[in-house]
């Protein structure tokens, strides 16, 4: 990962990220600029965008390679946590169902992005992490069920 003091576009990605602005992410990346680059508090643009409940530029982010598990260094937050946090239940929702998000991701903290939706009361995305966990773990354990008939 390409560090804020080295190359000053990471910052730049991260600002594109906050504004949505698509066209300009895709520039920077073809430019050269680190998908998964920090920023001075060592989070990602994909971060950033969860943050806001961009979901253009998460899909456009994860085209791009990005990282929809990286954690922040001291926290250990991903950008599901923070999309938690922000009460952006759409934005949670297809970062799970179609991004591949980690639905139980721990911060150091052990907290889930579900303890991040309710700590901040935001019922919705509460109400959403619930279906979707239940999905995920049901098709878990159909699967787990089914490898173990066919063996």
């Amino acid at each position: 990962m390409q560090e804020l003091a080295m190359n000053p576009l990471p910052l730049a990605l991260h600002q594109a990220a906050r504004r949505a602005d698509v066209a300009e992410i895709k520039r920077l990346v073809a430019s050269g600029v680190d998908v998964n680059s920090i920023d001075s508090m060592r989070h990602t643009a994909m971060h950033t965008a969860s943050a806001w409940g961009h979901l253009d530029v998460l899909k456009t982010l994860v085209a791009l390679k990005g990282n929809i598990h990286a954690k922040t260094s001291t926290e250990g937050f991903t950008p599901l946590h923070y999309a938690a946090r922000g009460g952006h239940a759409e934005a949670v929702k297809t970062m799970v169902v179609e991004l591949r998000a980690n639905v139980h991701a721990q911060n150091a903290e052990n907290a889930t992005p579900l303890h991040q939706a309710a700590a901040k009361g935001h019922a919705e995305t509460v109400k959403t992490l619930v279906q979707v966990r239940t999905v995920f773990s049901a098709r878990r354990v159909c699967c787990l069920w089914f490898r173990k008939k066919i063996k």
